[in-house]
Parts: structure tokens; sequence; C-alpha cells
């Protein structure tokens, strides 16, 4: 494990304990990754929510649920990115939606066309399809925001979820085929 990663583990173990000094030491190791997060989210033309606000507001939201037990970095940052997700979400929603995509941010990432076959689907779609699965089966949606939100490999979604390889391969190719039909309306 190179040392931002354990330096990083550490930390949230320490903030786990009490320590809230540790996200003072924290900030400066993670804002960065986060900040290409929300970046990647945020890429696109029509959004009014900056970069920094996003990391800004899921780092308190991530905070302060003092809860959430942090294996180590990488799920920091799927928790992160899931959270930044929501975010987005909420944000459109109170923003209101004009006809058609008017002014919305497109959050999906580039690499989603390999679950959505269809380039006009909306973020909303994604975000039902999303919700969708995750009352079927939470771990599959795990799976998808870490490996195409996150950007996290198949490697170290295992040592997050505490699952083998081939496990990791199978969630991702149900959830992936899952949300294509989902996306097409044929879910159910």
């Amino acid at each position: 494990m190179p040392s931002d990663e354990k330096e990083i583990t550490q930390l949230l173990s320490e903030w786990r304990e009490g320590e809230d000094k540790a996200l003072d030491d924290m900030i400066p190791l993670v804002y960065d990754k986060m900040r290409a997060i929300a970046n990647y989210y945020l890429k696109g033309g029509g959004q009014t929510m900056s970069s920094t606000a996003l990391v800004h507001e899921a780092y308190m939201r991530v905070f302060g649920q003092r809860h959430v037990d942090f294996q180590d970095r990488n799920h920091f940052f799927a928790v992160a990115a899931k959270i930044m997700r929501r975010l987005i979400m909420e944000y459109q929603t109170m923003r209101g939606r004009k006809k058609r995509g008017g002014g919305q941010m497109v959050i999906v990432p580039d690499n989603m066309d390999q679950i959505a076959d269809r380039p006009d689907s909306e973020p909303h779609e994604l975000e039902e399809c999303l919700e969708k699965l995750e009352a079927y089966d939470k771990r599959k949606v795990w799976v998808i925001e870490m490996h195409y939100f996150v950007g996290l490999k198949v490697e170290e979604i295992t040592e997050v979820l505490g699952v083998s390889r081939s496990t990791v391969l199978r969630e991702l190719n149900f959830a992936r085929a899952w949300l294509r039909r989902c996306l097409q309306g044929d879910e159910e």
C-alpha cells in the first residue's frame, strides 16, 4: 500500500476513535482526488454548481456522520463519490428541470456508454435505475459506483468490499446488464 493510502487509512481510523484533528490533517491528502471526482461529475455544459462547492458539501456530509466505518482510503472515496452523485441529483431537483435537458448537468461518466446503449439517456434516468438496483441489491450499486464513478480497479474494489475478484466481476457484469435493461425500459 502506498504511503498516502496508509496515511489516509490511519487518519480515518484516528477520526473514528474520536480524534477530530485527523480531519484537518486529512484534507490536503484527499482534496485533489475529491476535486477530480467532482470535476468528472460536473463536466459538460450548463452546470452552475462549482466543483469546489460540491467537494466542500460532500466533505461536510461524509464527516457529518461519525457512524460511517471507513475501511480504508478507497472506501472513503467510494462513499464520497456516492454522496457527490446524490448531491448533484438533489441540486438538479432543487433547481427544477426545464423540458428535456435544459440546463441539466451531465453526471454520467464517459465510460458509462458500456452500460447505456442510448446516448440520449438523461442523468435522472440513470439515477432512477441506480435507485431501483439499490433496492434490489446494494452491493451491485457499490460496485458500479466504485468502478465507473470513482475509477477504482477490480482489485481495489475487492479490497473495499472484502470479496473475491470473481465476485466483483460477476456483480459488475450483472449490474451493467441490469442497468442497460432498465435504461431501455425493460427492467421488469
